[in-house]
């Protein structure tokens, strides 16, 4: 708000009540991925936008170089190894998108994308040992080299 000045208004989506109100844009930032119902939150949204209005969304992003070996290790070892996947899928994400998934999520309502770019994780932000922040900033380095970085960030236009 201070910065750009802008009219920001930050709430539970759900509960949020617009009083006819209209946006430019509407943020989804780690949200979609703990919905169970996120068609109810879309076809709200599309009601909240201004004509040529924007959702940006921003979650992780489920085509990653960390959870594809983490999978690797967990088949591989028949199960016996779980900790890194683990660590890759959380029990409160009840959805995980890649950019083919959300691209079609939107599209069902009426929106198309318009930018779509990946990038990965701080782990500053998370408890990890030394050895598990390591390995974890290898493979994220690794990601970022394949283009198979953890974090997707994409911008939605309604279709005209």
């Amino acid at each position: 708000k201070t910065k750009f000045g802008l009219d920001i208004v930050c709430a539970d989506f759900g509960r949020f009540d617009p009083k006819n109100e209209k946006y430019d844009v509407i943020s989804f930032w780690d949200v979609l991925e703990h919905l169970t119902d996120p068609h109810a939150c879309l076809e709200k949204a599309v009601g909240m936008l201004n004509p040529g209005g924007e959702i940006v969304v921003g979650g992780p992003n489920d085509r990653n170089l960390l959870r594809i070996l983490a999978s690797c290790v967990y088949h591989a070892t028949a199960g016996q190894i779980s900790k890194p996947l683990q660590k890759a899928y959380l029990l409160e994400h009840v959805a995980y998108y890649t950019a083919l998934t959300i691209k079609s999520l939107f599209a069902k309502h009426g929106f198309g994308m318009q930018h779509f770019f990946v990038s990965s994780t701080d782990l500053d932000k998370y408890h990890l040992t030394t050895l598990e922040k390591l390995m974890a900033s290898a493979v994220l380095i690794a990601g970022e080299l394949l283009g198979l970085q953890n974090r997707m960030m994409a911008v939605f236009r309604a279709r005209v």
